[in-house]
């Protein structure tokens, strides 16, 4: 997913810096809520402590460190975004 964004994001940007690339940064914006709430769907909703099964154990791992890489990765998209984009679109 952040592979494609890159992609779309470099080519957005050999053709505008202005209204064309803040627009797309919206669509890719989407994209991450909605990869976030479907992560977020897979995580096991827990009321009180309880004991897990070992392949639940792997699945939270595995979601906690995707998020982490997300979070990570976006901090680092947002920081080109702001210094690619016209200061027109800068918070």
């Amino acid at each position: 997913m952040f592979h494609s964004i890159k992609v779309k994001f470099n080519k957005c940007l050999s053709i505008s810096q202005g209204s064309t690339l803040f627009e797309i940064t919206k669509v890719f914006k989407n994209i991450v809520i909605y990869y976030a709430d479907l992560l977020g769907n897979k995580y096991p909703r827990m009321d009180k402590a309880v004991k897990l099964a070992e392949n639940e154990e792997v699945k939270i791992a595995l979601i906690i460190n995707t998020a982490e890489y997300c979070r990570h990765t976006l901090g680092e998209m947002e920081d080109t975004i702001k210094n690619s984009i016209d200061l027109d679109y800068v918070d």
